[in-house]
């Protein structure tokens, strides 16, 4: 990790941070929520009497290099969630979930002037329901960046895992 003077060295798991005099922009955009769910779902062992979470945000962050390049660290929830995979909204139906998302991050992105066309890359942190927002509106200049093994499990069967629940229409 880097020091106040800018030099770097190796961690516990050997990765090298350069040193960088660099420094990027990031915004915070807060467009979805997702309400009533279970405690037991979120941690263990049970606390009593908290049954249900308080309703949580599904953050997407902008990332603007001096470049000019524009990076999106995941997208939230998508507005229309009830067009997720059928395993993913029987889900929220069988344990009562919430979610909520008034616009997508790319009309956001459009009324603030920043411009979904603009954005050169999103990466999604992990490929759950609540970060993954919907990538098809950006269409086909814009990178999506995953993490290892994303194909062999997401799309190499139905791409509805239970945890995430990928529409062919995000990653094409």
């Amino acid at each position: 990790m880097g020091d106040i003077n800018g030099t770097h060295e190796k961690d516990e798991k050997g990765l090298r941070v350069p040193a960088s005099s660099i420094s990027v922009s990031v915004k915070i955009i807060d467009v979805s929520t997702i309400s009533n769910v279970p405690a037991h779902a979120l941690f263990t062992p049970p606390v009593p009497g908290f049954n249900v979470a308080n309703d949580a945000p599904s953050f997407s962050f902008l990332i603007e290099h001096p470049s000019g390049a524009k990076v999106l660290f995941d997208l939230g929830i998508r507005k229309d969630w009830q067009n997720l995979p059928t395993a993913i909204t029987e889900r929220f139906k069988k344990v009562g979930h919430r979610p909520s998302a008034q616009k997508n991050v790319s009309e956001v992105l459009d009324e603030a002037g920043v411009g979904k066309d603009n954005i050169n890359a999103v990466i999604w942190s992990h490929a759950h329901w609540d970060h993954t927002g919907d990538m098809s509106t950006f269409g086909g200049k814009t990178d999506l960046v995953v993490g290892r093994g994303f194909r062999e499990f997401f799309l190499g069967g139905d791409g509805n895992s239970a945890l995430g629940g990928i529409l062919k229409s995000d990653y094409e």
